[in-house]
């Protein structure tokens, strides 16, 4: 009877990756896939397109393999077009870039090829935590005309600022989202935005001297922004209202282009969504007539980590948009522990997800995408109805999507073997049944 039981379940976890790898790009990488060991433990958390095709990975790289807080530096590689690693970048494919402890969360590429990432870095052992801003050479080698010697951070020396998001405006200046809370103390915690000039120069214009904090409840934590045509700054994360609680409600904060809160963005520039369970924002994204579209999680039982992928459509004025899925909101099953990680949107207005989904049929995590109409319908026509799934080597993480001109959708993640293993970058491409005419939204400075 066990061998019968086992023979089914490899049969099932067989079938089911032939199933879904049918919707992979055979040209790229193996199969579809590429996982990169580059000898420590490295953390892929942001992705970008250069102008000529290639994917810029950010992350983290452990110097010595095992993570402690002073051998953990900024890790940039890259790619070309067919998944190899690009061995002209950095030295043989990727450079990393060493302050005490640092990493990544975010990249984006200027219009001169430029990568620019931010994070979060201690500038000693016991802190506190500073904004780090960096500029590269489109050839991995920092760039000394941006801060000093190419990197830039930003701090009161007193509190930690943690950097997790950044959006770049047309002018070229850089927003970064994060929050803001005392050292060694999370008791609370503020939403923080600040913004720098294309140099890396603190743009004092800005809030009360080039950044503003804001109290959301008791806890607040930033997870993403995005910049609006009219200059509006909108950024998404989550918050506890109440002291002594576990309890999540996703949140929204609308800034003006000089950093002031827009009191007629939700209530005095804030919205929050009480979801009766934990709820988070993680992501958030435009849609072409800037709608607000807020991706993250939402606990569905009392079960530890049952979660959906949530998705909300908000007006510009914060206002939930009742046409959009059920009253405004999506609350999408996948399997087990489903998060979304990154949302975007194409030229058609359709809404793809991507993030993690945990099987327990399996017993491995999985990158997960999925795609919905602009109504918040699922749409059934993309992968198998609606919902692609990779496996890598059974505990695997998707932290970034991106679309190609082409229509493909690139997704960039982690991939270990077991939830204790070191983890390597993973990427993979994805064929859709559109081919998309124009190129999609991006975050690049025109300058």
């Amino acid at each position: 009877m066990k061998n019968y039981l086992l023979c089914f379940l490899l049969l099932l976890v067989s079938s089911y990756n032939y199933a879904q790898s049918r919707f992979l790009d055979s040209t790229f990488g193996n199969d579809g896939k590429v996982v990169t060991d580059f000898g420590s433990e490295e953390v892929l958390n942001s992705i970008a397109f250069q102008h000529d095709g290639k994917i810029v990975a950010g992350g983290y790289y452990d110097l010595i393999k095992v993570i402690s807080f002073d051998e953990i530096a900024c890790m940039l590689a890259r790619y070309k077009t067919n998944g190899e690693l690009d061995s002209s970048f950095g030295k043989n494919g990727f450079a990393y870039f060493k302050p005490v402890f640092a990493t990544l969360k975010v990249i984006s590429i200027q219009a001169d090829d430029k990568i620019v990432g931010a994070g979060y870095a201690y500038t000693t052992d016991q802190g506190p935590a500073s904004i780090i801003l960096l500029r590269c050479k489109k050839n991995g080698a920092l760039d000394s005309s941006f801060g000093t010697n190419g990197i830039v951070y930003f701090g009161d020396l007193k509190t930690n600022f943690i950097g997790t998001s950044m959006a770049v405006q047309p002018d070229g200046k850089f927003v970064v989202a994060g929050f803001n809370n005392t050292i060694n103390s999370w008791d609370s915690s503020f939403v923080l935005a600040a913004r720098f000039n294309n140099n890396g120069t603190v743009d004092s214009g800005f809030g009360d001297n080039g950044s503003k904090k804001i109290a959301i409840g008791f806890q607040a934590y930033a997870t993403g922004v995005v910049v609006n045509s009219t200059g509006e700054i909108i950024v998404s994360g989550y918050t506890t209202l109440k002291q002594n609680t576990n309890l999540t409600q996703p949140v929204l904060a609308d800034f003006t282009s000089s950093g002031e809160l827009n009191i007629q963005f939700g209530k005095n520039g804030v919205v929050t969504f009480n979801a009766g369970n934990n709820a988070s924002f993680t992501t958030l994204a435009l849609t072409h007539d800037e709608k607000i579209i807020a991706g993250g999680y939402i606990q569905v039982s009392d079960t530890y980590q049952d979660y959906n992928f949530l998705l909300m459509q908000y007006n510009s004025n914060g206002k939930k948009d009742s046409s959009f899925g059920m009253n405004g909101t999506i609350n999408s099953d996948l399997g087990y522990s489903d998060q979304i990680a990154s949302v975007v949107i194409q030229p058609d207005d359709k809404i793809v997800a991507g993030g993690r989904s945990f099987s327990n049929a399996t017993g491995q995590s999985y990158f997960a995408l999925s795609r919905f109409n602009s109504n918040g319908k699922i749409d059934k026509s993309f992968g198998k109805q609606g919902e692609i799934f990779t496996a890598f080597r059974g505990y695997d993480l998707l932290r970034q999507i991106l679309l190609q001109p082409d229509g493909k959708i690139v997704a960039g993640g982690i991939s270990s073997g077991i939830r204790t293993d070191y983890g390597d970058f993973a990427l993979s491409r994805y064929i859709t049944n559109e081919f998309i005419a124009k190129p999609p939204l991006a975050a690049t400075p025109t300058k």
